[in-house]
């Protein structure tokens, strides 16, 4: 089977089992009958499935397929300045609880007030992964490689649009106003004067870890995969 057929199969798995247990109906009826730490439970096991066999495949056969271009000398430090901004945007978002994410849910959170990054992006983790992406995309040239690196930005922008779509139609009280107030391009409503940057309020734990870990893919990829890409 072609490489590009098998990563799409499990992008099938990973991303339509994230977007279909997700819709309002499918996931109001399995909480009714599993629970809510129950739906959770089979939401993350599909999702770990499908993950697990995308990353396997991926790195058993990456770089197979057709070449799509030549690799520029400055793809690299584009794909370094990516790889930065989405490590720092990862961190600071597993740093927050943000309205209607499993960690908000599980703790009882409800309240929608934009705070730190959020202020930034309502949808950070998305952003982080986009970034990931297209920083792979540009350094990593062949039909395979794509697949999985172009895959992951389109996965990040729909499950960022599904998401906004649910929780608008059965979200928490208020997270239409904190749809309002915020933006899912990073800045967008802060340049807009629906909102203000507070430094204060993101701190400086979270971007030290991201940045600790960006420092040790940056010295562990040359040697675990080869190169920086």
């Amino acid at each position: 089977m072609k490489i590009e057929t098998q990563l799409l199969l499990w992008w099938a798995v990973f991303g339509g089992g994230h977007l279909g247990l997700s819709a309002v109906p499918v996931r109001t009826r399995l909480i009714g009958i599993l629970g809510l730490r129950g739906f959770k439970a089979v939401y993350s096991l599909v999702a770990l499935v499908g993950f697990s066999g995308l990353f396997l495949t991926y790195w058993d056969r990456r770089h197979e397929g057709a070449l799509l271009f030549y690799p520029q000398p400055w793809g690299r430090h584009v794909t370094e300045l990516l790889m930065l901004l989405a490590v720092l945007f990862i961190a600071t978002a597993l740093a927050s609880i943000r309205p209607g994410t499993t960690v908000a849910e599980m703790a009882g959170r409800t309240e929608c007030a934009p705070r730190g990054i959020q202020r930034v992006t309502r949808h950070p983790l998305n952003t982080g992964f986009g970034l990931f992406g297209l920083g792979h995309m540009i350094v990593n040239p062949t039909t395979g490689d794509w697949t999985l690196w172009a895959g992951l930005l389109a996965f990040a922008l729909v499950s960022a649009i599904h998401q906004d779509r649910r929780l608008l139609a059965a979200g928490p009280p208020g997270y239409r106003e904190f749809h309002e107030q915020t933006s899912f391009v990073p800045f967008a409503a802060i340049l807009r004067g629906r909102q203000r940057f507070v430094l204060s309020e993101i701190g400086w734990r979270a971007p030290a870890l991201g940045l600790a870990i960006y420092v040790a893919i940056r010295l562990l990829h040359p040697i675990l995969i080869g190169g920086f890409a």
